[in-house]
């Protein structure tokens, strides 16, 4: 098949469920690769460096076993393709087929439904039994810290994922992070609202009233 640039490659837990977001950008926007996060050349082809061992002692156990590799990339639903077991499978290229899914689509307003644009949006598959801990706590990361794509000038945005349910999550900056849980795709188009941000006033002072300066 034909190779598919600037896809996010990464190891994830087998069978866990799908996240789309960056693992990390620059300021500009600049994806930043890291040890165990690679991008996908113009041919599709990637290198990706495993995990050094935390011990430096060789065990009997894999440290690949409940692994699995997830490739992402825009236009695409989430792929994985199984680690083969043996050092000898693993020196050979390893094949991960994207296929176009089904496209999440929706639009962010304010609350006065004035269209919110350039909201960083991020989104995770919700796990077979349904929203387990593992898959809360991702959404929560989300909020504050990744993002997969932005809204435009519309307020309208959209991703292709598989057809699950999956929780979204939204952030701008002067407004409160958004979770919406439960989304089938195949529903038609997510409208999501967005309140201003709200925050706790104060002052820290010392036992005899005066401030505490750098607090």
């Amino acid at each position: 098949g034909q190779g598919i640039a600037n896809a996010v490659v990464s190891l994830g837990l087998r069978g866990a469920p799908a996240v789309y977001a960056h693992p990390a950008s620059s300021e500009g926007g600049t994806l930043q690769s890291n040890r165990l996060v690679a991008y996908s050349a113009p041919d599709g082809s990637f290198h990706l460096p495993l995990p050094a061992s935390e011990t430096g002692v060789q065990t009997f156990e894999d440290p690949l076993e409940d692994l699995a590799l997830v490739a992402l990339a825009q236009g695409y639903a989430a792929g994985r393709a199984a680690i083969p077991r043996t050092p000898q499978e693993r020196s050979r290229p390893i094949v991960v087929v994207l296929s176009r899914g089904v496209e999440l689509k929706g639009r962010i307003v304010r609350s006065d439904g004035a269209p919110v644009a350039g909201a960083g949006i991020a989104l995770a598959e919700e796990g077979a039994r349904g929203d387990t801990l593992m898959t809360s706590h991702r959404v929560l990361d989300m909020v504050e810290q990744l993002r997969w794509t932005t809204s435009d000038g519309a307020g309208r945005f959209s991703a292709h994922v598989h057809p699950k349910l999956h929780h979204i999550a939204v952030r701008h900056p002067g407004l409160a992070p958004k979770i919406v849980r439960g989304h089938d795709p195949q529903h038609g188009p997510l409208d999501i609202v967005m309140e201003s941000a709200t925050a706790l006033r104060g002052r820290v002072v010392r036992t005899n009233g005066e401030g505490m300066p750098g607090f």
